[in-house]
C-alpha cells in the first residue's frame, strides 16, 4: 500500500512539474514585445520628439536672451549707483569678442580693456539696432553716468539672437535722470519689421 501510495504521489509530481514547464515555456514565448512593437514605440517617440524640439529650443533661447538683457540693465544699474556712491563718471561697456558678446562695469578713468570682462551667453549677440556710442578703435559700445547719475544721452542697446530669428531684447536709459527701461521687440505695422521700442 505504501508502494502505491509512493507510486501514486511520484507519477502525480511528474505530472504537475511537466505541466509547470510546459506553462512556463508557454508564458516565456508570450512575454515581451515583438519587433513591431518595437519599432512603432520608436517611430512614435521620434514623431513626438520632431514636434515638440523645435519649440524647446526657441524657449531655451528667449530665456538666454532674457538673461543677457538682465544682466545688460544690471551693469548699467551698477555703473549709475556706482557714479553717485563715487561721486566720479562710471560707464558701462559692451563689446563682441571672439563672437562673445561681453560687458564690463568700471570707472571712466579706467581703460575698457583693463575691465573686468563678463561673458553673456553665447547663443547671443549685440544688434545693430544699438544706439549706444561706439568707439571705432575699440568697437566697444559704452554708456555713461556722471557724478549725479545722468547718462550721456538717451540710448538703448538691443541684443538678439546669433542663430537668428526675430526675438529681440533692449534696454533703454530714457530720461535725463538716468531711468531704464527693458522691452521686448514689437511688430510695427508701417513697415512690417520688429523692432524695440
Amino acid at each position: 500500500m505504501n508502494a502505491e501510495i509512493f507510486k501514486s504521489a511520484k507519477s502525480t509530481l511528474i505530472k504537475l512539474s511537466q505541466k509547470n514547464l510546459l506553462g512556463k515555456s508557454l508564458k516565456q514565448q508570450e512575454a515581451g514585445y515583438s519587433l513591431t512593437e518595437l519599432t512603432f514605440v520608436v517611430l512614435i517617440i521620434g514623431i513626438l520628439s520632431a514636434i515638440a524640439a523645435p519649440g524647446w529650443l526657441a524657449f531655451i533661447n528667449n530665456e538666454h536672451l532674457r538673461t543677457s538683457n538682465d544682466r545688460i540693465y544690471r551693469a548699467m544699474k551698477t555703473a549709475r549707483s556706482n557714479a553717485m556712491r563715487d561721486k566720479i563718471t562710471w560707464q558701462a561697456s559692451f563689446r563682441q569678442q571672439d563672437e562673445i558678446a561681453q560687458w564690463a562695469v568700471h570707472p571712466e578713468s579706467l581703460d575698457a580693456q583693463n575691465a573686468n570682462w563678463q561673458n553673456l551667453e553665447s547663443s547671443v549677440k549685440i544688434d545693430d539696432e544699438t544706439t549706444l556710442p561706439q568707439d571705432s578703435s575699440t568697437e566697444i559700445w559704452r554708456i555713461k553716468f556722471n557724478y549725479k547719475g545722468h547718462p550721456n544721452g538717451f540710448r538703448r542697446i538691443t541684443l538678439s539672437l546669433r542663430s537668428g530669428g526675430t526675438a529681440k531684447r533692449c534696454v533703454f536709459v530714457s530720461t535725463h535722470l538716468g531711468a531704464m527701461r527693458t522691452s521686448k521687440n514689437q511688430a510695427t505695422s508701417d513697415s512690417g519689421g520688429r523692432y524695440c521700442y
